[in-house]
């Protein structure tokens, strides 16, 4: 994530993850649907599939799979209502439901083709675990992120951008609902950017389908989906899954 000069922090660069904001134009328009079917579609062909797991061209799919969730990770942060009852969700939760909801589609597809990286079981856990740790390995450094910018920020800054200039990845902080006058249930002072959560947590969910598919699919035991994150943790290793 690139550095975010934040004027609540007197201008200092602080490193943010961008997340992409729903109300622009390509969400909005569901611009973004047939691009989710192509890759389900692509990932169904069992040449593609293979290479997508595969040792020689497999990690550089992989990663900019794993980039592209990451601009969904914290998408539409929001404040919890708890003195009233929501009668209607808003049109910008919808459309960021809506792309949570085709993304989550690829998943499955995704991991597929584990099976069809060669015949040996061998082979296949090491490709499952190259994608295992690839996944939490992204997954920590969007925490460590995501902790740093929020320890930064007491209260969310107005969004940079004026209305008629939107952007599609703006940083987390400076998330269209984390402004102040898209915060429901308190005044704008008790807004801090703590209180503020998110429901779209794609790499959590690319995470668990892939344990779920290791423990269901490929039948392994709890130490071959840890594989070596005990070596990892003592290691300081951000590939830990542990």
């Amino acid at each position: 994530a690139p550095s975010v000069a934040d004027p609540a922090v007197g201008g200092t660069a602080v490193e943010g993850p961008l997340v992409v904001d729903p109300r622009h134009a390509v969400i909005r328009d569901h611009l973004y649907s047939q691009l989710c079917y192509d890759v389900r579609y692509a990932l169904n062909l069992k040449d593609i599939a293979r290479d997508f797991h595969s040792p020689d061209s497999g990690a550089e799919l992989q990663v900019l799979w794993l980039q592209s969730l990451t601009l969904l990770q914290g998408m539409h942060a929001t404040r919890r209502a708890v003195l009233y009852r929501p009668e209607m969700d808003s049109e910008t939760w919808a459309l960021a439901f809506q792309l949570g909801s085709e993304v989550a589609l690829i998943f499955p597809s995704a991991v597929a083709g584990i099976a069809l990286v060669s015949a040996t079981p061998a082979a296949r856990l090491r490709a499952y675990t190259s994608m295992l740790r690839l996944c939490t390995g992204y997954l920590a450094e969007w925490l460590q992120d995501d902790a740093q910018a929020e320890a930064h920020h007491t209260e969310p800054p107005p969004h940079p951008h004026a209305p008629h200039d939107p952007s599609l990845a703006v940083p987390r902080a400076h998330a269209p609902s984390a402004a102040p006058s898209a915060v429901s249930g308190g005044d704008a002072a008790s807004a801090t950017r703590g209180c503020l959560y998110s429901y779209h947590l794609p790499l959590h969910r690319m995470l668990a389908t892939l344990v779920s598919y290791g423990a269901v699919t490929l039948r392994l035991s709890e130490a071959e989906i840890l594989g070596g994150s005990a070596e990892d943790a003592v290691g300081g290793s951000k590939g830990s899954c542990k």
